[in-house]
This record gives C-alpha cells, structure tokens and sequence, in this order.
C-alpha cells in the first residue's frame, strides 16, 4: 500500500506540475506535507545518497561531537531551507527530487511493460484486467513524456 501511496503521489504531482514551475518549491513542500509517506521515502534516498542529510535523530551514532560543525554546515532537512546557504541545499533539494522522481516514473513504465508482457504471454494477446497496474497505449505515453521532460529537467538544474 505504501509503494503505490508514494508511486499515485509522484505520478498525479509530475503529471500536473511542469518540472521548470516557477513555484515548484512550494508545490513540493506542500506534497510532502500533504503525504508524510513520500517524504519519508525522499528522505531516505537523500539519505543514501549524502549521509549527512539525514537529520540527527535517524542516526545519532554518525554525529560526534567532532561532527558538530561538520553537522550544522551539511545539514538539510525536508523543511525549506533558509538563508544564503540554504539556496544551494535547496537547488540540490531539487535536483535530487527530480532524480528520485523521474526513478519511480521508470519503476512505474518498466513494471508496466513487464505486466503487459506477462499477460499477453498468459492471455493470447488479451490484457488481464486484474493485474495491479493497468494503463492503455496513450497513458504510458504521457507517462514515458513525463519522465523525460523530468528527466531533461534534473539534468538541467543548477
């Protein structure tokens, strides 16, 4: 339940957000406010991604007292950052959240061709309407549109 939580999420946010949105910060605040779900999982990508991300509490064996500088200066949380510091988290903020995005997209496009290959095999050529994920021709399209323009998108940011 949970990976399709975060997977609906994603796919309903990029699809209706254009990646270059002037107000895209806020709009991403505000869907991982809106599903605390999703922005757990964010976290922990980031998390993987720098380990110093990941606020004290998830790991507090990694922050010594020698870390402590280290901690303040390196540390970004999900909240909005601030500050002049707090611009370059945050273009990075971003850019990693079109990454993660743009990975579940391809999650979403290879489960999906993966299910209609399984099931044309099974089926005859006829697709099984009972199978958890099932988008026609012109979805998957718009959904293959939407990684790449998210995509082009991370590559992009500065």
């Amino acid at each position: 339940h949970a990976e399709s939580q975060i997977s609906s999420s994603i796919v309903k946010f990029c699809m209706s957000t254009p990646p270059h949105d002037s107000n895209l910060d806020n709009k991403t605040f505000r869907l991982f406010a809106s599903c605390e779900i999703l922005a757990a999982e964010f976290q922990r990508y980031r998390t993987a991604l720098c380990p110093y991300s990941a606020p004290p509490d998830i790991f507090p064996h990694r922050y010594g007292s020698s870390d402590q500088n280290f901690q303040q200066h390196h540390f970004m949380s999900i909240k909005e950052p601030k500050g002049k510091e707090g611009a370059v988290c945050r273009i990075e903020m971003f850019r990693v959240f079109k990454a993660f995005a743009v990975n579940h997209l391809e999650d979403i496009l290879q489960q999906e061709q993966k299910a209609n290959t399984i099931c044309k095999d099974l089926d005859d050529g006829n697709i099984n309407k009972n199978r958890p994920i099932s988008l026609n021709k012109p979805e998957i399209d718009a959904l293959q549109n939407c990684a790449k323009l998210w995509f082009e998108s991370a590559m992009t940011t500065h």
